[in-house]
């Protein structure tokens, strides 16, 4: 089941996450849900063997468009060895 919830957020943040919804596609409570899923689902994994730092690294790159492995190292090769 669904419930409102209210937040007290800086007006510049409020206006950037609105920008960000519409051009995700996505509304804003759904981001919002989706990334308190997030901590939740890390907050439950076992990491007790990374510290804290290292925790809010995880999925950092998720959705990004990294390049392949293999344009990674085409574009190491032509920095560092041409």
């Amino acid at each position: 089941m669904n419930k409102k919830l209210t937040l007290s957020i800086d007006e510049r943040l409020i206006s950037f996450a609105h920008g960000y919804s519409k051009d995700a596609n996505s509304s804003l409570s759904g981001i919002i849900e989706n990334f308190i899923f997030s901590l939740k689902k890390i907050n439950t994994l076992e990491h007790n063997n990374f510290s804290h730092k290292t925790q809010q690294l995880i999925g950092v790159f998720k959705n990004s468009n990294l390049p392949s492995a293999k344009k990674m190292k085409e574009i190491f090769h032509e920095k560092h060895i041409n």
